[in-house]
C-alpha cells in the first residue's frame, strides 16, 4: 500500500472520528478545483495535526500569536497581580497534578477594556485589562476568574472546543486558497476566537466554577469572592453594558445563578457555619444575625457581605466546632477573628457591635 493511500486511510479515519465533534448544522462546500472526501479527510487531518502541535511543543509560538491579536499591556499593577496569582494557583494545582510542572501556563495582560479572560491552546491565559479595572484590582475576586481559565485549561476544554471551531473555518480557508501555510492560518483562526466563549457547553462552564472555587480556597483566597465577583458584575453589568461581552456572557450560566453557586460552596467550606442573605446582605453565623454591611470604598454592601462571610467562612474551615472557634476582637475600625482580620467597618458601623454579635453567635459571651 503507498505512503500516500495510509494517509489518505488515517485521515479519512480522523474525519469520521472528528464528525461527532463539529457543530450542526452541517456545512457543504463547493470542491471546484475537483477535490474529493478524500482531499476533504486530509485537511481535517492536517487541522488536528496542527492544533496538536500548538496545544504541545508550538505553544509558545500560539502564544506569540495571541499577543500580537489581543496586544500586550504593561500595567505593571496588572502583571503583578497576575504573576502572584498564578504563581499561588498553579502551585495549588500541582499538588494533584503534578505533570503540570512540564507544561506550566505562559499568560499576559492584553490590551482589551472589557471584562473578560481566556485560555487558549497549550496552557495559554490572558486576562483583559478590563478585567483588572473592572474589579479595582481586587486580587481575591480576580483569582476566581483566573481560577475558572486554569479550570478550562486543566478539563482540556481549549482543545476540544477549538476542533469543533477551527476545522470548519480553517478548512475553508485550505480549500479556497487562503494565504499562508496551514499552521499560520490555524493559528490566526485560534487567536482572533480565542476570547469568545462560543461551543463552550453550560455543563463545562459550571464544571469549570467548582473547580475554581477549590483551586482559590486550597490557595487561601477567601472563599466568598467568587459569590463576591458575580455581585459586582450584576452590579455593574447594566450601568456599564459596553464593558460586558453580552454575547459572549450569554452563552454561560446567569450571573445570579453562578453568584448562587459560589456563595453554597463558601457555606459548605465554613462546615455549615456562614452564609449570606442574598435579599438584605445579612451575614449569618452559626444561625444568628451578625450584621448587614452598608457600600463602602467602591463595593456594594452585598459585595462586602460575601466577603466578609467568606474570611469567617476561612476561619471556620479549619475548625471542627464551636468550642475551637476563635475570639472575636477589634482593633479601631477593622474586626478580627482570631488573628484574621475579616473586615474594616465603613463609617458608621460598629466594629464593637459586630465583634460582640461574632462572639455571641459562638456562644462565647
Amino acid at each position: 500500500m503507498g505512503i500516500l493511500k495510509k494517509i489518505r486511510i488515517i485521515a479519512f479515519a480522523a474525519l469520521i472520528g472528528l464528525a461527532s465533534l463539529l457543530p450542526c448544522p452541517a456545512y457543504s462546500f463547493e470542491l471546484a478545483d475537483g477535490l474529493g472526501l478524500l482531499q476533504i479527510s486530509l485537511e481535517y487531518g492536517m487541522i488536528y495535526v496542527q492544533l496538536k502541535h500548538l496545544d504541545g511543543s508550538g505553544r509558545n509560538y500560539m502564544l506569540e500569536i495571541l499577543k500580537k491579536e489581543h496586544g500586550v499591556n504593561n500595567d505593571q499593577r496588572a502583571n503583578h497581580q497576575l504573576s502572584i496569582i498564578m504563581a499561588s494557583l498553579q502551585k495549588t494545582i500541582m499538588d494533584s497534578d503534578p505533570g503540570l510542572a512540564s507544561k506550566p501556563y505562559n499568560f499576559f495582560v492584553n490590551q482589551q477594556k472589557s471584562f473578560n479572560a481566556f485560555c487558549s491552546l497549550g496552557h495559554n491565559i490572558s486576562v483583559n485589562i478590563g478585567l483588572f479595572e473592572a474589579l479595582d484590582y481586587d486580587e481575591d475576586e480576580t483569582a476566581f476568574v483566573v481560577a475558572h481559565e486554569l479550570a478550562h485549561g486543566q478539563n482540556g476544554d481549549p482543545f476540544y472546543n477549538q476542533i469543533k471551531r477551527t476545522s470548519i473555518s480553517a478548512l475553508a480557508s485550505l480549500v479556497t486558497g487562503g494565504s499562508g501555510s496551514t499552521l499560520d492560518i490555524i493559528a490566526m483562526s485560534v487567536a482572533s476566537g480565542a476570547a469568545s466563549a462560543k461551543l463552550v457547553t453550560l455543563p463545562a462552564e459550571k464544571k469549570a466554577d467548582r473547580k475554581a472555587f477549590e483551586y482559590c480556597a486550597n490557595s487561601g483566597y477567601n472563599p466568598g469572592a467568587g459569590a463576591a465577583l458575580w455581585q459586582r458584575v450584576m452590579e455593574q453589568i447594566d450601568k456599564n453594558p459596553a464593558n460586558f461581552l453580552l454575547d459572549i456572557f450569554s452563552d454561560h450560566p446567569g450571573n445570579e445563578s453562578r453568584r448562587d453557586l459560589y456563595a453554597k460552596d463558601m457555606t459548605a467550606w465554613s462546615r455549615g457555619a456562614v452564609s449570606v442573605d442574598t435579599k438584605t446582605g445579612m451575614i449569618i453565623l452559626n444561625g444568628k444575625s451578625i450584621y448587614a454591611p452598608v457600600a463602602y470604598k467602591g463595593k456594594s454592601g452585598l459585595e462586602r457581605a460575601y466577603l466578609a462571610a467568606g474570611r469567617i467562612a476561612g476561619v471556620y474551615h479549619g475548625i471542627d466546632s464551636l468550642v475551637h472557634a476563635p475570639q472575636a476582637s477589634f482593633i479601631g475600625r477593622q474586626v478580627f477573628l482570631g488573628d484574621v482580620m475579616i473586615l474594616e467597618t465603613a463609617p458608621g458601623e460598629d466594629a464593637g457591635k459586630i465583634s460582640q454579635a461574632i462572639n455571641v453567635s459562638a456562644g462565647k459571651n
